[in-house]
């Protein structure tokens, strides 16, 4: 999984197992105990990303209290460009990108409910493997910022699917995802817009780097589709609200 082939190969077992399972509940309507695995199999990624949270946010740390740097350019330029030398740093970028593999689980286990999936989640799922394997494992130099913050966002949306707000006894989810949504998005963007300029234009061009460039703009153009087919799958959700209002 950690080789495209290896992906490419997963993508078409995803694509088959997902259609598969679509076919067989509309012929027989929802798989028994499909809402209660992916309960189960949410709140375990939660935590899943829980860990990411503390553990990536740990290396970053660490390298703002190993950095030399005063001002903001000079810090920035150590976290997003130079590689990380903590010995924790190889084994995390390899775990978080298998762990958007278990992501496909998800899906299954939403159409396995009756559910269906959309545009913007299908093409979410199936590309993010492509993603980390471009910046966390082809091009890792400042792949930790997004990775923190996609992690904190699975935290409490995987939370939510959980039924952490039934247990709770209140809605407040739902109200906080969208902003996370868009946050980690727009970070993730503004940070590899950044390295691509860094690393092109002006003298800043002239600075080491160490790994391709095309992981991160290809990061740059996921990203931004992201952002596009939420904002559309929102779009599309506040008309069909108002539609049965």
């Amino acid at each position: 999984m950690t080789d495209l082939p290896a992906i490419e190969l997963s993508s078409v077992i995803f694509a088959t197992t997902a259609f598969s399972i679509h076919v067989y509940v509309q012929k027989n309507g929802p798989i028994p105990f499909s809402r209660q695995i992916l309960r189960l199999n949410s709140a375990i990624y939660s935590i899943v990303s829980l860990f990411f949270v503390l553990q990536i946010g740990g290396l970053i740390l660490r390298l703002l209290g190993t950095s030399s740097a005063i001002g903001i350019q000079e810090t920035a330029h150590k976290i997003l460009l130079q590689p990380s030398t903590d010995p924790k740093d190889k084994t995390l970028r390899y775990l978080y990108h298998l762990s958007k593999f278990w992501e496909y689980v998800d899906i299954f286990s939403v159409l396995a409910t009756g559910s269906s999936i959309g545009i913007a989640f299908s093409f979410h799922h199936l590309t993010t493997p492509y993603l980390t394997y471009a910046r966390a494992l082809t091009s890792p130099a400042g792949w930790q910022i997004f990775a923190l913050f996609n992690a904190l966002h699975h935290v409490l949306m995987y939370a939510a699917f959980a039924g952490v707000d039934d247990l709770l006894g209140i809605v407040v989810l739902p109200y906080i995802l969208p902003y996370t949504l868009y946050f980690q998005l727009v970070v993730g963007i503004a940070v590899e817009a950044w390295i691509v300029k860094v690393r092109t234009i002006g003298k800043e061009a002239t600075w080491e780097t160490w790994y391709p460039l095309w992981p991160n703009i290809l990061c740059t153009v996921l990203l931004a589709i992201y952002v596009g087919l939420f904002m559309r799958r929102a779009r599309l959700e506040k008309k069909q609200k108002s539609k049965e209002e």
